[in-house]
């Protein structure tokens, strides 16, 4: 599979319709990023979010682990995407081989011009 199979196995995009997922998922970029390997480094510039749909990653903020182990459905770099900073708060390290959907700031505002019943959704997860 190139992405989860609808919203509900992504905490972050439960609630918002399959049709707008599914646009999201086919517009986005896929990476892939190697065991021992940064997807981002923490204070780098960017207004990317990642979605982790396969393999495990770890999520760090000045050296030290934070959370837990990252596994398919998890987002990293929310606030990015959703114009709320404009520099990573972690560095993100792949653990085994992840293949990650990376989903642009420019991209989601496009697709939310196109899907306006979703516009709301993500206005509330701003604040």
């Amino acid at each position: 599979r190139l992405w989860p199979p609808d919203p509900e196995s992504v905490p972050l995009f439960r609630g918002i319709s399959p049709m707008f997922f599914s646009a999201m998922m086919e517009a986005s970029d896929w990476a892939l990023v190697l065991p021992e390997q940064a997807a981002f480094r923490q204070g780098t510039e960017g207004s990317q979010m990642l979605l982790l749909c396969h393999g495990t990653a770890l999520k760090f903020a000045d050296g030290v682990l934070v959370g837990r182990l990252l596994t398919t459905g998890d987002c990293v770099g929310e606030p990015n995407l959703l114009g709320l900073a404009n520099k990573y708060r972690y560095s993100v390290w792949a653990r085994t081989l992840c293949h990650f959907r990376s989903i642009s700031a420019d991209c989601l505002q496009r697709l939310l011009s196109e899907h306006k019943l979703e516009q709301e959704r993500f206005t509330h997860l701003k604040q």
